[in-house]
């Protein structure tokens, strides 16, 4: 419920069994061992498995009309960039003195809206002929759902870029790099 991006030390308050099981995993790795790197990221989407880029194409594919929450905020990351920045880190000079919990995630903050949106221009521009379907706003409660979702979980990643030297991208950079692969792979 925050409304600045949150810090690695900041209080944690699961609300489903996912993040509760989470942060158990954590927790265990921290009680058994002083030397790990624990990387929290969120809003992750590529070209492989099931993620919300790939079902936002697909459901444009469909002819669907979309609903989407434009009141939880968040940054997407690809898994591409999340690859590229471990290789940085196990590289870096300083990978053995480090330790503990990171925040890794793009630059920015935007809303599932506003990012359906961006990806939706993005495929347009890969493929003209493409038809983008209906997109409607809404607010979360408006919105049926058996999973309760925060309405913020911003990271701050300014710990892993000081200590790591890592350049991060903006959400939007880091998707126009990545849709290409993920628009092939929904063929």
């Amino acid at each position: 419920e925050s409304k600045t991006p949150y810090k690695e030390e900041s209080p944690t308050n699961p609300k489903t069994i996912y993040g509760k099981s989470k942060l158990e995993g954590e927790n265990f790795i921290n009680k058994f061992s002083s030397n790990f790197l624990i990387l929290r990221v969120g809003w992750l989407y590529s070209s492989n498995g099931n993620n919300f880029v790939k079902k936002i194409i697909l459901k444009h594919k469909e002819n669907a009309k979309l609903k989407i929450v434009n009141d939880q905020f968040g940054t997407p990351t690809s898994a591409s960039f999340v690859a590229k920045t471990l290789k940085e880190i196990f590289e870096h000079k300083n990978f053995w003195d480090k330790n503990g919990v990171y925040h890794l995630s793009c630059n920015g903050k935007t809303n599932w809206y506003e990012f359906t949106t961006a990806i939706s221009e993005c495929i347009k521009k890969i493929n003209p002929d493409f038809k983008v379907r209906e997109i409607k706003s809404c607010k979360s409660s408006e919105y049926e759902t058996n999973a309760v979702r925060p309405l913020f979980s911003v990271l701050d990643c300014n710990k892993i870029k000081k200590d790591f030297n890592i350049e991060t991208p903006s959400w939007k950079k880091d998707l126009k790099s990545q849709i290409q692969d993920i628009y092939e792979s929904t063929q």
